[in-house]
């Protein structure tokens, strides 16, 4: 389903967000998004679903390079394309066309426990979820308070944020800001803000994370 500008007028209990608009320049141009899990299922399709049974819909942030193989892979969600800014700060922006009292958003090439967001506490404007990390260079990580992105010389383990959710009350952190990383940053220090842990966070960076991660699963027989 494309977006519709009517959309835009619909207050909705909670919409989840997925940015899949990125080049995937160190997968050398391959959709990771679309690669399988041990069970067959895309990664994609596992972000989707740890979203079906808490929002009213869900918004794939695509390009339109990927859209085609997008709308192939994926049904009952809504596909809006990112024009310019192919970054995650400008994948939200695109996604908060359509107004919600409540977000919810996870990564597309990554994969966790399918109630990742049944720990979050609504009562905040932002909730962040959190997981220990060896490899702080490929994360934003918790420093002080504050996070910050892709620290190379961080202490290990550091703590990394894999997933969000946010009130309606904390859109507008989003906007005026140069990153998606400062605009966390900012919410951080202007609103409420929460945190839970997520569990065995497996992130697809390269394709030896692929490999890696599929012989966990086959491995632990999942």
């Amino acid at each position: 389903m494309y977006y519709s500008a009517k959309m835009e007028k619909i207050i909705n209990k909670a919409v989840g967000i997925i940015p899949a608009a990125g080049k995937a320049e160190r997968f050398g141009g391959i959709l990771k998004e679309c690669l399988p899990a041990s069970d067959g299922i895309s990664l994609i399709n596992h972000a989707a679903n740890k979203l079906r049974d808490i929002c009213d819909f869900i918004i794939v942030i695509t390009n339109k390079d990927k859209i085609q193989n997008h709308m192939q892979d994926l049904k009952n969600v809504v596909f809006i394309e990112q024009n310019n800014n192919l970054n995650l700060l400008g994948a939200v922006q695109t996604a908060l066309q359509i107004k919600a009292d409540r977000y919810y958003f996870t990564m597309p090439d990554t994969f966790t426990e399918k109630n990742i967001f049944s720990h979050i506490s609504l009562a905040e404007d932002l909730t962040i979820g959190i997981f220990q990390t060896y490899k702080p260079e490929r994360f934003g990580c918790l420093l002080d308070g504050i996070i910050v992105d892709k620290k190379i010389n961080s202490a290990v383990p550091a703590i990394a944020w894999g997933a969000l959710s946010w009130s309606q009350h904390a859109c507008d952190g989003f906007y005026n800001q140069i990153n998606f990383t400062n605009a966390l940053n900012f919410i951080i220090k202007n609103y409420s803000y929460s945190m839970w842990n997520i569990n065995n966070y497996y992130d697809m960076a390269t394709i030896k994370d692929y490999m890696e991660f599929i012989k966990v699963l086959s491995d632990d027989g999942s």
